[in-house]
């Protein structure tokens, strides 16, 4: 981040809003996740789209607050989160760990820094 101001901490609030939302969305027991679903009436499932934007927020924020990281770094960063979430898993009731929600990690986490750099990018194109 170029200077610390509070209009300049978005990157760092949006990193751990969506930690939170990932930790706190991945291990609610089975029924409770179905009866919110239910209830949200969403032609969609929540989980998938839950784990590709929330990966996506993560790296998109981390990837801000800390530019000079590799990417790599960054994606085994959430990875590790997302894995360590599909792990708790198995001691939720009506939970199992899935290999198709770590994809959809990397896949949140890859269109994420692709994200930040495009804004980066356009952000130094209209300051010239």
């Amino acid at each position: 981040m170029p200077t610390d101001t509070p209009a300049n901490r978005w990157p760092l609030w949006l990193l751990v809003a969506a930690l939170l939302a990932f930790l706190a969305g991945g291990l609610i027991p089975g029924a409770l996740r179905a009866a919110i679903e239910q209830r949200l009436h969403l032609p969609f499932a929540v989980p998938p789209v839950a784990h590709f934007l929330l990966s996506g927020a993560m790296a998109a924020g981390l990837r801000w607050c800390r530019p000079c990281w590799p990417l790599a770094v960054v994606l085994m960063g959430v990875l590790t989160i997302g894995g360590l979430a599909e792990v708790a898993q198995v001691w939720v009731p009506g939970r199992q760990p899935s290999w198709g929600d770590l994809g959809l990690d990397l896949a949140g986490a890859a269109a994420g820094l692709v994200a930040a750099a495009s804004v980066r990018c356009l952000r130094a194109f209209i300051a010239r």
